[in-house]
């Protein structure tokens, strides 16, 4: 009985000390370690998939634009060569520049019906106006022109640029992290989240 009460108390103190890991390694099953790793697949796994969702979305957006950008197969004949002289020499309009700024101020307000791009490099989310003040005297003075959006949970959100795709958003961002100023959590915001005040 002594033996038996001392083997008894030796397995409870490996199993203590040991942890489940031991048990299961023995069982066969996936240890603590084994999980922990599963578990950071499944995570990479993840955002893996939400980046390649967002490239295609982009993707389909921007082939949509041009698809419509090109003319009609009925058309194309009636295109002559002074037509297309014209459009090659015109200047064209550019895409995915920062909303342009009123005289009156060095920062731009949009309301809701004024948002018409889709990505917003975000710098800062503030209550207070002194540090939204402080914010835009930052991007102004390092060339940027910022942009207020006010979100639904009254936060007031200060915008470095506006870009129809997030590559170009997500381009801005890294280039804004490069400066001395800039705050490590920038974020690009999208609007289909619709965060912002409708």
């Amino acid at each position: 009985m002594r033996r038996f009460k001392s083997i008894i108390v030796f397995l409870a103190a490996v199993l203590l000390l040991s942890g489940c890991d031991w048990l299961r390694s023995t069982l066969g099953m996936p240890t603590s370690h084994d999980l922990a790793k599963i578990e950071t697949e499944i995570r990479m796994r993840r955002v893996a998939d939400s980046l390649n969702a967002l490239i295609k979305d982009t993707l389909i957006v921007d082939s949509l634009k041009i698809r419509d950008s090109l003319p009609d197969s009925t058309s194309v004949s009636q295109i002559n060569k002074d037509s297309i002289e014209k459009k090659i020499t015109q200047p064209q309009p550019q895409k995915n520049v920062p909303v342009p700024v009123t005289a009156q101020s060095n920062t731009t307000k949009i309301s809701p019906s004024q948002i018409t791009a889709r990505f917003y490099v975000i710098v800062g989310s503030f209550k207070d106006e002194s540090n939204v003040a402080k914010m835009d005297g930052y991007l102004s003075k390092n060339g940027y022109k910022p942009i207020h959006l006010n979100f639904k949970n009254g936060y007031k959100v200060v915008a470095s640029g506006a870009f129809a795709n997030a590559n170009e958003a997500y381009g801005a961002m890294r280039k804004l992290l490069e400066l001395d100023f800039s705050p490590e959590d920038v974020w690009v915001y999208d609007t289909n989240q619709k965060l912002h005040i409708n």
